[in-house]
């Protein structure tokens, strides 16, 4: 990838970053707004239990995805940016105008979410069943 595009991309990363870290600050905002000083009924309570369960969970993808930017951040300084981690290919553009973090092409990403893939390992990798019992 040329210098001009792994620019452009650390633009898009940098603003990236900005909003997920936003994000991150308004669960946690709203997580802990939302306890009440005053009586509540069950129904109100597990209502704004789940409620904050909820923004908490949305919060830890928030920073699942804050390290993949931050990973890629880093590699946009680097002419590995755009090349594929697994098959050292370069990533299509189309996929890296969608999601810029990424750091595998489609082909790649598609063998480890099947388990097939250098990063995945399938349970038919084992040649017999482990021996889970504690040792004496």
């Amino acid at each position: 990838m040329r210098k001009p595009q792994r620019k452009r991309f650390e633009g898009r990363l940098l603003e990236l970053r900005e909003e997920v870290l936003r994000k991150c600050v308004e669960a946690t905002r709203d997580s802990h707004s939302d306890q009440d000083d005053g009586i509540q009924d069950n129904i109100d309570f597990a209502t704004q239990s789940y409620t904050r369960e909820f923004l908490l969970s949305l919060g830890n993808l928030d920073r699942d995805r804050l390290q993949e930017v931050e990973a890629a951040l880093k590699r946009v300084q680097t002419p590995a940016y755009g090349l594929c981690s697994s098959c050292e290919e370069e990533i299509g553009l189309k996929r890296m105008n969608a999601a810029p973090w990424v750091d595998t092409c489609i082909s790649c990403q598609e063998d480890q979410e099947r388990g097939s893939g250098p990063v995945g390992r399938s349970f038919s990798m084992l040649e017999e069943e482990p021996d889970l019992s504690p040792e004496d």
